[in-house]
């Protein structure tokens, strides 16, 4: 069974990936960006 920290890194990644990939506005992309970094830090 996969911890469930990794468990909700990998969520937070995966959401921060679609959300910079999908976002239109500047703001929204930086938004994103800094959760990717929080759920990599993890």
């Amino acid at each position: 069974m996969e911890n469930l920290w990794l468990s909700r890194a990998k969520r937070l990644q995966a959401i921060a990936s679609t959300g910079v990939h999908f976002s239109k506005d500047e703001f929204d992309r930086e938004r994103y960006e800094e959760v990717a970094e929080i759920a990599n830090a993890c």
